[in-house]
């Protein structure tokens, strides 16, 4: 194979073995979790992703949350049509009835953690509910970008896809999010100048990214004037 053959090969043998492992590693029963629980697990897998979002959600009767990733989802969709009327209408008889009480086309029941947190990173929002007992389902709230990614004009590749990113940061993250769809991938943002109040993103894989370079990057961003 040519150079630019090998690295396509290598980019899809990456992106394999990542959810292969990211799969093995959390096969785990729902059964017998509270809600607390789920949440402490989750917010330790996706730590460092500044885009992921935990709603809690609490009242009448019910301990709950709602946990999607914001830069995949149509946040407004979740706050009206999934948080709203778990808040109006959830009480404690709930049953794991979500048909019944979610304003959504798709509703899938999760039963692991990891039927979970694919549903997460498939741009999907889960709703964890805990009456008698803790029930969690997937509901379709993905958000397509608003404008398609297009081939690059400064940057030509000879093989594989050609895309490249637009001026929005979170509709990049987005892009990634799409492509690699697991918890390793990190998004950790900052707000550099005083003047500008520019946002920028640092995206890695941990296990993968050396912390040396993230410490010294994080050092020269925090430094960072303008």
């Amino acid at each position: 194979l040519c150079q630019d053959g090998k690295r396509g090969f290598c980019r899809i043998f990456f992106c394999f073995n990542a959810n292969t492992y990211h799969r093995k590693q959390r096969v785990e029963k729902m059964e017998h979790k509270t809600c607390a629980e789920l949440l402490q697990e989750l917010n330790a897998l996706f730590e460092n992703c500044d885009d992921f979002v935990l709603r809690p959600i609490n009242g009448n009767g019910v301990n709950g949350a709602v946990c999607f990733i914001k830069n995949i989802c149509d946040r407004k969709y979740i706050s009206d049509r999934v948080i709203a009327p778990i808040v109006k209408n959830c009480k404690k008889d709930f049953g794991g009835k979500f048909e019944g009480l979610l304003e959504s086309a798709s509703c899938t029941v999760c039963d692991t953690v990891e039927q979970a947190v694919e549903a997460i990173l498939g741009g999907n929002a889960l709703v964890a509910i805990e009456t008698n007992a803790l029930y969690c389902a997937s509901v379709a709230a993905d958000n397509f970008s608003v404008r398609g990614i297009e081939e690059p004009t400064s940057d030509v590749t000879v093989k594989g896809p050609r895309a490249g990113f637009t001026e929005s940061g979170e509709e990049n993250l987005a892009s990634l999010r799409r492509i690699i769809k697991n918890t390793s991938l990190k998004t950790v943002s900052y707000t550099v100048g005083g003047l500008t109040a520019t946002k920028v993103f640092v995206v890695y894989l941990e296990g993968r990214a050396s912390n040396k370079v993230l410490r010294q990057i994080e050092r020269v961003l925090q430094n960072a004037d303008a």
